[in-house]
């Protein structure tokens, strides 16, 4: 079995999960354990070939992927969407943002400038050595 990926995450993607697990009550208080349900397990080769493909820049893959809410049951179409780079050059899976479909925080989609500066944040923090290692658990 192929080993599991390296994962980092952005400040972004550390804020965003806070925002989502702050209260109880809003309906996505348990965004940690779905994401671990959903992507602990993968290696890098998975990461990579998961299909929702949404730019690709040489050895920089950039993917949204779909994750079920378990606090709402309704399947992963209306769950969360956590956008991640699989970066084969620095061998690491980086989580850039997770939104949740429906909801107080919801979107339908990320738009081309918030992708833009998601992408901008995480190659500053590449580079400066400020991304942090994921673990899975409460941030």
């Amino acid at each position: 079995m192929p080993d599991k990926a390296p994962i980092v995450c952005t400040s972004s993607f550390r804020t965003s999960i806070a925002q989502l697990t702050k209260r109880e009550s809003n309906g996505y208080s348990f965004c940690h354990s779905d994401l671990s349900n959903s992507l602990k397990d993968l290696s890098f080769d998975d990461f990579h070939a998961l299909s929702t493909n949404i730019r690709e820049m040489g050895l920089v893959r950039v993917i949204k992927v779909r994750i079920p809410n378990s606090n709402q049951s309704l399947g992963s179409s209306a769950g969360y969407r956590c956008i991640l780079v699989c970066n084969k050059a620095a061998n690491h899976v980086a989580f850039l943002t997770i939104y949740p479909k429906r909801g107080k925080y919801g979107k339908t989609n990320i738009s081309p400038d918030d992708l833009r500066v998601l992408l901008n944040e995480y190659a500053k923090e590449k580079k400066d050595g400020s991304l942090k290692q994921y673990s899975f658990e409460p941030l």
